[in-house]
Formats: C-alpha cells, structure tokens, sequence
C-alpha cells in the first residue's frame, strides 16, 4: 500500500513509506546481491557433479538464507497489520529535518547536518541514496526502498532543500 502525503507547501510534512511488496522486492534483491557469489557457486556445484563436501560448503549457506528470507517475509505478510504494524521502510521529510524508518527504528538528521546527497550508481545492482553529513559520515539506503513517484518527490525535496546532487561524496 503506498502511503504519500504530498508537499504543495513548504514545510509540509511528507511520509513515504514502503509497500509490503516493494519489502520482498527489495529484500530479495539484497539477498541477490549479497549471495550472488553463494549461489553461483551452488548451481556450478549442482550441475557439474562435485564430491558431496563442496556440495555442502556451498548450497546448505545459501539454502539456509533463502529459508531465513522467506521465514522473516511469511512473518511480515501474516503478522505485520494493523494499528500495532511495524514500518519496514520509510522517510518523513519536515521543516526540522529527515528522519529515515528502518523496521520502526527512526534515524533522524537536522537540515543543519546534512551537507550533500547523490544516487550511487550501481554497476548492475540496485542504486543507493546517500546522504552526505557534516561529520563526513554517509547515511544510505536502497533505491528500490521507495516507488518510482515516491523516489521522484523524495528526490524534488532534496534538490529543493539542498541543490543539485553531487556526482561523489568524497
């Protein structure tokens, strides 16, 4: 359910929040990109035959992340609804700052702190939004967190409070 309060003035405050499918989409896109290696390995070992100990150093890791994924997604889909519902993913942009909702865990940074932002490209992954802070310290999260029209306010609001994007943070 996609969940926009949209900006028409300034200062107004502005949720996105992530949908249960953009979740799954986006955890199974993590999942790709951090077991990419870990399941190449597991179909070059399935489907050339190896001896059964590289048969386990390489499909029971991936196996068991697929099972915790799709545990931890069954839990979200059956049991996250309702008034008690956990906020997977989501940005709140105000007069006072930007405050990122990683699984009900609010992060929030002032206007005053933040310094820059950019989209990292990705080589052939999913892109990330960084937020670039006086402390030089970076805060990030996935591109595909948010919609394609929730990405495109959340970008408008950036450029209006902080300018163009940089094209590095360093």
């Amino acid at each position: 359910m996609l969940t926009t309060v949209p900006s028409k003035t300034p200062g107004a405050e502005i949720l996105l929040v992530q949908s249960r499918w953009q979740n799954i989409c986006y955890r199974g896109a993590w999942l790709l990109e951090k077991f990419w290696l870990m399941l190449f390995g597991a179909v070059t070992v399935v489907c050339w035959h190896y001896p059964l100990f590289l048969l386990l150093t390489w499909v029971l890791p991936v196996a068991s992340m697929l099972v915790l994924f799709g545990v931890i997604t069954l839990w979200l889909m059956l049991f996250n609804r309702g008034d008690g519902k956990l906020i997977e993913f989501g940005v709140r942009l105000d007069n006072a700052g930007i405050c990122i909702i990683r699984y009900g865990e609010p992060q929030f940074i002032a206007w005053s702190e933040l310094q820059a932002y950019r989209l990292e490209p990705g080589l052939c992954w999913p892109r990330k939004f960084q937020l670039k802070l006086r402390d030089d310290s970076v805060v990030e999260f996935g591109y595909l967190c948010l919609s394609k029209h929730q990405r495109q306010q959340l970008y408008h609001e950036l450029s209006c409070r902080l300018g163009q994007p940089l094209d590095s943070l360093s």
